[in-house]
């Protein structure tokens, strides 16, 4: 079994601790890139924490190898790699004050935004949009299982997998290193950024077979009408019950895996 990587950077007060994490998801490389960059950062304050979470996956360029990783976290553990990947991360999410987990899309749009539950904080980041309500429906994630033990946790989308990685890690990077002088622990002034358009999710399809087809190629944050036709799962046709966003409309490899997130804009 290969373990993840773990750094830990320590000053001379260890509490609060933060924890950045990356490569939850083999094939996403910014957060990693951006990890790297961190390993030489001087703190004033508190403990920082860097995980590289699964290698292997990375090592293949695949998502992920037998399970989502980041449906693993917090749930009862089967014998698959991510589940075990899972249990030696689980003690470090517990013992954190704050969690950043960094992410890419697979979209081609590389529309950046930050999903998290709370406010504090969120100005830390350079998006425009912040997604909430994702929890509820989404169990097993590593910001979930961070929501259930009461920590703030911001799971960043930096940029798609298919764009400049230059681009997409400079973002990553630049947002870590705002948030940890946010947090004080570095000692720079923080850029304050407002303003962000606020999405509620509200639904999430989750594949029934193996021969599932969405009608058309959907953009991320593409805006949809009420009985707009989304796909066919077989021989089901899966129509739009509201005018919603449509986030994450791509490509999984098993049935009951999600497909695509249904998002309403808040006034």
């Amino acid at each position: 079994m290969i373990n993840p990587e773990i750094i830990r950077i320590k000053s001379w007060v260890y509490w609060p601790k933060t924890l950045i994490m990356a490569w939850v998801h083999g094939n996403e490389k910014s957060g990693i890139h951006a990890i790297k960059m961190l390993k030489s950062i001087s703190l004033v304050c508190w403990e920082l924490i860097l995980i590289n979470a699964n290698i292997f996956a990375q090592k293949k360029w695949k998502r992920y190898i037998e399970k989502d990783l980041n449906r693993c976290f917090g749930q009862k553990k089967e014998w698959t790699l991510e589940c075990r990947l899972a249990t030696i991360i689980e003690p470090y999410i517990q013992a954190c004050d704050t969690l950043l987990d960094i992410h890419n899309t697979t979209g081609s749009t590389g529309v950046r935004f930050v999903i998290c539950e709370q406010d504090k904080h969120l100005t830390s980041f350079d998006v425009d949009i912040h997604l909430s309500g994702l929890d509820v429906l989404h169990p097993g994630w590593s910001d979930w299982y961070a929501n259930t033990l009461g920590k703030h946790w911001y799971c960043l989308e930096s940029g798609s997998i298919h764009e400049d990685i230059l681009v997409s890690t400079n973002f990553a990077y630049q947002s870590c290193l705002n948030l940890l002088k946010t947090l004080g622990q570095v000692k720079w002034k923080p850029k304050v950024y407002t303003n962000k358009i606020k999405i509620l999710c509200k639904d999430i399809y989750k594949t029934q077979t193996h021969s599932f087809l969405l009608s058309k190629n959907f953009w991320d944050f593409e805006e949809i009408k009420k009985g707009q036709l989304i796909a066919f799962d077989w021989k089901d046709k899966i129509f739009s019950q509201e005018d919603w966003i449509i986030i994450f409309p791509y490509k999984q490899e098993k049935i009951g895996n999600e497909w695509f997130v249904f998002w309403k804009k808040l006034d």
